[in-house]
C-alpha cells in the first residue's frame, strides 16, 4: 500500500542485523500507519463475506467438532514450498478457514450461478498484489464482455490510493467519461527502487567533484539529508500519517499533507552529527531550499531544482554543479530516490 516505505524496508532490515536498529523503528509508526476509525471497518461483514463466499476445505453443512482435522487435511495436501517463508499452522490461523471453523452451517443465500450482466466495468489490478493478483481480474473479464483490465507494475494492493504515477486516475477518468480506457499505464512503474543502507558517518560518502575533502562529504550527506527527509514525508503521507516527525539520527521535521508540499527542518540528522535546518521545496519534482548546517561542518548551502548548490562551508565558498551520474535532482513520477542516494555513498562494506 505505501511504495515509498517498500523502497526502504530492505535497508532497514539489513541495518538492524548489523546492530543499527534506527532506520527500522522509525518505520515502525509508519507501517502502522493511521489510526482506522471503528465506523470504517466491520470484523463482521469480514468474516461473513469470508465464510460465505469463500470455496472452504470443508462445506458449511460440516458439524463444527469435525471441521478443524478437515482443515488440518487439506493444508497437509498443500506443498510447504506454496507458502514459503511461513509456516503452515500460521498460514491457517491467518486464513477464513480457521475464521470460519465456527461458522453456523446455514446457508444465507444460494449460490449465484447466472451470467454477470453485461455491463461496461473497469478492472484495476497491481502486478504485485498478492491479495488479489491480476488474474482475478482477468478471470472477472472473461464474464463481462465489456469490461476493462488495467494492471500496474510495481504496485501492490488497492491501485487507487497507492497510485504514484497517475496512471490508474486516468484509466478511471476515462472509464467515467465513457471514452475508451486504453492502456494508460502501459510502461508506467509504480515501484520505488530499494535505498542504500543508512549511513554511520560522514565517511560513508564519496566527496562532491569540484568541492573535493571533508567538506565535498558534507556536501553530499546534506543533499542525502534533504532526500531522507522527503521520502520519510512521502511515507507518512501515503500511511495517513499527520506529515512530521523526527530525523533519523535526531531532530525533526514537519511539512504539509500534499505529495509536493514544503519541508521543514530543524536540526535534523539523517548522518550522525550533521544536523541540518531549513525548508525544502519539491512542487516541480526536485529539492530546492536553503539549508543552515551545522554540527560537523557549518555553512548554509542553496539547493536548485536542477541539483545544483552553492553556499558556504567550513568559512569557504563551495559550488557544485551536477553531472551525469551525480544528479541530485529526484524527478520522474516514482521519485529516484534510489539512485540519489546511491550516486553520493561509497560503495557499503560489511561492519
Amino acid at each position: 500500500l505505501n511504495p515509498f516505505l517498500q523502497a526502504e524496508l530492505p535497508a532497514a532490515m539489513s541495518a538492524a542485523r548489523r546492530g543499527d536498529t534506527a532506520l527500522l523503528m522509525r518505520l515502525k509508526r509508519i507501517g502502522q500507519g493511521a489510526t482506522t476509525k471503528l465506523a470504517d471497518l466491520s470484523f463482521g461483514l469480514n468474516v461473513t463475506t469470508g465464510c460465505e463466499d469463500t470455496t472452504l476445505p470443508y462445506p458449511l453443512p460440516t458439524p463444527l467438532a469435525a471441521r478443524p482435522a478437515i482443515a488440518q487435511q487439506a493444508l497437509a495436501a498443500i506443498p510447504p514450498s506454496d507458502y514459503d517463508p511461513w509456516d503452515a499452522q500460521t498460514v491457517l490461523r491467518t486464513s477464513y478457514v480457521d475464521d470460519c471453523l465456527d461458522w453456523p452451517g446455514d446457508t444465507v443465500r444460494q449460490p449465484f450461478t447466472g451470467p454477470l450482466p453485461d455491463v461496461p466495468a473497469l478492472l484495476l489490478g497491481g502486478r504485485l498484489d498478492t491479495r488479489t493478483p491480476v488474474e482475478n481480474a482477468f478471470a472477472t473479464k472473461r464474464e463481462l464482455p465489456h469490461a476493462s483490465v488495467v494492471t500496474l507494475k510495481g504496485s501492490g494492493h488497492d491501485t487507487l490510493d497507492s497510485d504514484i504515477t497517475g496512471c490508474i486516475n486516468e484509466a478511471l477518468r476515462r472509464f467515467i467519461a465513457r471514452t475508451p480506457v486504453g492502456h494508460p499505464c502501459a510502461g508506467r512503474n509504480n515501484g520505488v527502487a530499494p535505498v542504500p543502507l543508512p549511513p554511520r558517518s560522514i565517511r560513508d560518502f564519496k566527496s562532491a567533484p569540484g568541492v573535493g575533502g571533508t567538506r565535498g562529504r558534507v556536501l553530499f550527506a546534506v543533499l542525502d539529508t534533504a532526500s531522507d527527509a522527503r521520502l520519510t514525508a512521502l511515507q507518512e503521507l501515503f500511511a495517513g500519517l499527520s506529515i512530521r516527525g523526527g530525523g533519523l539520527r535526531g531532530g525533526r521535521f514537519s511539512g504539509e499533507a500534499a505529495f509536493d508540499g514544503p519541508l521543514s527542518l530543524h536540526e535534523y540528522q539523517y548522518v550522525p552529527g550533521l544536523r541540518v535546518s531549513g525548508t525544502l521545496d519539491s512542487s516541480d519534482g526536485a529539492l530546492a531550499g536553503t539549508l543552515r548546517v551545522s554540527g560537523t561542518a557549518h555553512g548554509t548551502l542553496k539547493l536548485d531544482h536542477r541539483g545544483g548548490v552553492t553556499g558556504e562551508l567550513g568559512g569557504r565558498e563551495v559550488h557544485f554543479k551536477p553531472t551525469r551520474g551525480t544528479t541530485a535532482a529526484s524527478g520522474g513520477p516514482a521519485l529516484a530516490f534510489a539512485r540519489d542516494f546511491a550516486v553520493r555513498r561509497l560503495p557499503v562494506l560489511a561492519r
